[in-house]
This record gives structure tokens, sequence and C-alpha cells, in this order.
């Protein structure tokens, strides 16, 4: 336990780590990309957003969490994605068709609830 103790006061001594603070890395703020409805649901308007932050965005929202909500009841989870996602891009279709396919993997029992809701919260880069 010493020698640990030497070691770290050695460390600290030649290279200052005890100055070494953690400073978490901030949230991207994806905010301008949020509205809301005349009945204060989130609107995700996606249209001037890049492509490839498109999926930053999805999984930074609440939104993602309420579709799931109405699991496993597909068509349900379908309606809210397409009345509260506004895209004039790709990612809008290619996350509803990802969402078809995880439907079916689960009702031909490929996939359990929980894995799911696993990948759906935890898509790949569409």
């Amino acid at each position: 336990m010493a020698e640990v103790i030497a070691i770290l006061f050695y460390l600290d001594s030649e290279y200052h780590i005890s100055e070494f603070k953690y400073t978490p890395m901030p949230h991207e703020d994806y905010s301008t990309y949020s509205s809301f409805d005349i009945v204060d649901n989130e609107i995700l308007i996606l249209s001037n957003a890049k492509e490839k932050d498109k999926i930053k965005i999805w999984k930074a929202s609440s939104i993602q969490y309420e579709v799931l909500d109405s699991f496993p009841r597909m068509e349900e989870m379908i309606e809210i994605y397409r009345d509260r996602i506004v895209d004039d891009g790709l990612f809008k279709s290619k996350f509803e068709n990802y969402m078809i396919e995880l439907q079916e993997s689960y009702i031909s029992g490929e996939i359990n609830a929980d894995r799911f809701k696993q990948a759906f919260l935890n898509p790949p880069l569409l």
C-alpha cells in the first residue's frame, strides 16, 4: 500500500495529476429542432437538419419514449411517429421502416419485448 501512495505522490509531483478535474462533455442542444403543437406535444422538425444529425436529434428527444409507450400497438406507434416528426429527407421513412422490421421480428418471435425496446431506443445509423 505504501508503494502505491509513493507512486501517486511521484506522479502528482511530476505530472500534476491532482490538478486534473473531470469535466463532463456538454450534451448537444437540439432544442432548435423542437416545437410544440396546440396541445403541448413535442414536434421534431428535422427538415433543416443534416441527415447525419437526425438520429442524434431523435435520440435526444422525448418523442421516442412516447412512441415506445404504445408498444406493442404498432399502428398507434407509427401514427404518433408520423404526427410528431416533420422531415422532408430520408430519416423519417427509414426509421419507420426500421420500426416495421422490428415489429416483424417481434411478431415472429425472433426478438422479445425487451430486445424490441432496446433496439428501438438504440437504432443503427440509418
